[in-house]
């Protein structure tokens, strides 16, 4: 199958449970043959991408700062929803299968 995994960050660049398990899900999907793509924002370097074996990641939209005085930014999310909607848009019809997070919410909205 062609998977799409759609989360907004990546283990290691940001350190939590959630990245954790959609990098581990993503790992162990293309483990057993699946063809897997993980859409995320850039946290790293651009002269040094994730190397995940078996997945392609892809940024559909530029990193920066998530928090701001202890809160989630409005900003991010909106620009991810819209790079997501975007790379849909035009490659959406080459997978089986588009799992998405419900956080950050705007990208729910480019997958509907």
């Amino acid at each position: 199958m062609r998977i799409c995994i759609i989360y907004d960050c990546l283990y290691p660049w940001t350190v939590g449970g959630a990245e954790r398990w959609y990098r581990a899900l993503a790992e162990r999907l293309a483990a057993e043959g699946h063809q897997v793509t993980y859409l995320t924002r850039r946290q790293w370097e651009r002269a040094d991408p994730p190397l995940i074996a078996g997945v392609q990641v892809i940024a559909v939209t530029a990193g920066g700062s998530l928090y701001q005085n202890g809160r989630r930014r409005i900003l991010p999310p909106i620009r991810f929803g819209a790079g997501v909607a975007t790379h849909l848009l035009r490659h959406g019809q080459a997978y089986d299968v588009v799992h998405v997070a419900s956080f950050p919410y705007f990208s729910l909205l480019a997958v509907a």
